[in-house]
């Protein structure tokens, strides 16, 4: 799924197919054009599951999930997401 196909598909059930993989955010799958798409209340996939395939079905969203990334005045970079993210609720 590319990301016009995911616009098309915000606030619809959808279903992906993908490998389970845990981000700094929360549990994540990719789409096969590597889009990454964050599950809506799991922190983590467990040892278990994590880097196994894995079928994922809920509605599609798209919202902030994470502060923007800061540069200070010396050059540092804090942790943050720039924009909005797909999240399946």
């Amino acid at each position: 799924m590319n990301d016009s196909k995911l616009q098309a598909s915000l606030n619809k059930k959808i279903t992906i197919r993908s490998t389970a993989r845990n981000a700094m955010m929360g549990a994540i799958v990719t789409t096969e054009d590597s889009i990454l798409v964050y599950l809506d209340g799991i922190e983590k996939w467990d040892k278990e599951t994590v880097n196994k395939p894995v079928v994922v079905s809920g509605t599609l969203r798209r919202r902030k999930i994470a502060p923007t990334p800061v540069v200070n005045s010396k050059g540092e970079h804090s942790s943050g997401i720039e924009g909005d993210s797909y999240i399946l609720e």
